[in-house]
């Protein structure tokens, strides 16, 4: 593969993440005792994984299919958008940020889904096609199964903890 240079939309985006990892630290509050709840390790663990996970799809898909065109600037902007709403959401009480969590990650997931889906149709390689279907149906199911999570089933964190086992 040979090299190509990063647009300004993917570094935008990767600093968007940087933000977004840096509201995720106030989750990470010291209480009067000065030890850290492990439920608030065990968020912070979880948010990270998402953030992270969604970053990691959307770096090596433009790595590999990003041409700069408005299609995946669009794309781009649109998830950049959402991960700013996610982050500013997030509070030191994961129980209020729930909601939004819930509802925004799976929208960030299926968008990554809808583009890797778009790119196997424009696609001519059956190689990529197939690679991109593949893409897409995972990510539909994880976006899926997070919507499920913004049902109440009483405790959040067994939701919370079948969305971490699904990414």
């Amino acid at each position: 593969m040979k090299s190509k240079e990063v647009s300004n939309f993917e570094l935008f985006y990767d600093l968007i993440f940087a933000y977004a990892i840096s509201r995720i630290t106030s989750v990470l509050h010291i209480i009067n005792s000065e030890r850290i709840p492990v439920l608030d390790v065990a968020e912070f663990l979880m948010m990270m994984l998402v953030f992270w996970t969604i970053w990691t799809y959307q770096t090596v898909f433009a790595n590999r299919f990003y041409h700069t065109n408005l299609s995946h600037v669009v794309f781009l902007v649109f998830n950049m958008f959402w991960v700013v709403i996610l982050s500013q959401s997030i509070n030191t009480n994961f129980e209020q940020t729930h909601a939004t969590f819930a509802a925004a990650t799976p929208v960030l997931f299926m968008r990554l889904a809808v583009q890797s889906l778009i790119h196997a149709k424009r696609n001519q390689s059956q190689e990529v096609r197939h690679l991109c279907i593949q893409l897409g149906s995972l990510l539909t199911s994880i976006a899926g199964i997070g919507a499920l999570t913004k049902i109440q089933w009483g405790n959040f964190g067994f939701g919370f903890s079948i969305y971490g086992d699904a990414i």
